[in-house]
């Protein structure tokens, strides 16, 4: 497992200034196909994947970490992403329960995810 930190500028992994340089046609189809994905799962229709389809690892987390980012509600500053088959482990620092959870439903929606272990610790 790789971590991520949100808004952490590492190679090969998503980052604000990244996201500002991608193709908008690119971005915008991804987020599409993320939407319609949370869709389907909110209304609690059957997903209907390829046999034996299997989305990577780094894949999940970036569009995790994606999500974090646009969520401006949120500040994720202090949290970090692992995905290891399928599994996302969420650490680090929030504000506040409700952010701790609402973090946690947002890795939740992305297709592939299988579970979600969150890690990540409200200061008293």
């Amino acid at each position: 497992m790789t971590p991520t930190t949100i808004g952490a500028a590492t190679p090969g992994r998503w980052a604000p200034a990244a996201a500002a340089s991608a193709s908008t046609n690119s971005a915008s189809a991804a987020r599409a196909e993320a939407g319609a994905w949370a869709a389907v799962r909110r209304h609690g229709a059957p997903r209907t994947l390829p046999k034996g389809y299997r989305r990577t690892d780094e894949r999940i987390c970036d569009e995790v970490c994606e999500r974090l980012a646009e969520a401006r509600d949120l500040d994720v500053s202090e949290v970090t992403v692992e995905v290891g088959s399928g599994i996302v482990t969420l650490s680090g620092t929030v504000s506040d329960r409700r952010a701790k959870y609402r973090v946690e439903d947002i890795a939740e929606e992305v297709m592939g995810v299988d579970e979600v272990r969150n890690n990540i610790r409200v200061p008293r």
